[in-house]
């Protein structure tokens, strides 16, 4: 017969909801404490170590592995509590640590670390937009979602960037860079001069054909002070940006546009499979 205190089998499928909700519990759940505490660890760190990888080294081979590695890891964790608990399916000996406050501890702790984990990773790391405006045809397209690179703030002209506007400082906008400190920047007739020279933009479109006298048309020339940039939507002559805003300053960059993760067309809620992965250039 057994002792009383073994007689308290575990609930397979008690383990792997616990650790499918947040991986590690179910492996506490089945008196692995320290096996449980490094799941819950690595599967706190995987996702900003994902964002990374991504952001700077983006392709669909690193997004498909990332993902399967991702999922596989989840599974095992469940799997690997289930087959635990099914060995405890007749008996099993509490430990001190088995009990449903440190279960919830852990659940609530996942739940938080998770939650600030994204936080901080918005904040620190990257940022997902969704273009909503045409501002910036055809580079980005109403329906791109981009994803900014937080830990790129010192752009250099040809960057598209996103940043707090000048003129309203609870508003996100995104342009490029035509100019940074120092520079001398100049629009005559619709044509970019920096420093004296015109820019070749191959990625400019103008749906105006008129000719106008003010900002949007000749502007300048100013130099870009210190720690400023000098931004510009790519379809010029729709762009409310720098012309009319004023400059960027450094602290207002919240980072460096990476690539386009997904796209749809607004008006007829297609995918553009061809726009998904495209770097932004």
């Amino acid at each position: 017969m057994m002792p009383m205190d073994s007689n308290k089998p575990r609930k397979w499928w008690l383990a792997g909801l616990l650790s499918l909700l947040v991986p590690g519990v179910g492996q506490v759940y089945n008196g692995q404490l320290v096996k449980g505490i490094v799941l819950f660890v690595l599967s706190r760190v995987l996702t900003p170590i994902a964002f990374i990888l991504l952001n700077n080294h983006f392709t669909f081979v690193l997004m498909a592995s990332v993902l399967a590695v991702g999922a596989a890891y989840r599974f095992g964790v469940v799997i690997d509590a289930i087959a635990v608990a099914s060995r405890y399916r007749f008996g099993y000996v509490l430990k001190k640590y088995n009990s449903a406050v440190l279960y919830v501890v852990f659940l609530l702790g996942g739940f938080s670390v998770g939650a600030l984990g994204s936080h901080l990773t918005h904040l620190y790391i990257a940022q997902a937009y969704t273009i909503p405006s045409g501002s910036n045809i055809p580079t980005l397209n109403i329906g791109d979602c981009i994803l900014v690179d937080m830990t790129s703030r010192h752009p250099r002209a040809g960057d598209f960037i996103a940043f707090k506007n000048p003129k309203n400082s609870a508003q996100d906008l995104v342009k490029r860079v035509v100019a940074v400190g120092g520079d001398t920047v100049e629009i005559r007739d619709k044509v970019l001069w920096r420093n004296g020279e015109p820019v070749e933009e191959s990625y400019v479109i103008h749906t105006d054909k008129r000719r106008l006298a003010g900002p949007r048309d000749n502007f300048g020339p100013v130099t870009v002070p210190a720690d400023q940039y000098f931004v510009l939507g790519d379809n010029r002559d729709e762009s409310h940006d720098s012309r009319f805003l004023g400059f960027v300053d450094q602290p207002a960059v919240r980072g460096t546009v990476t690539f386009i993760y997904w796209s749809e067309d607004p008006a007829s809620d297609e995918v553009c499979w061809d726009r998904i992965g495209t770097r932004v250039r």
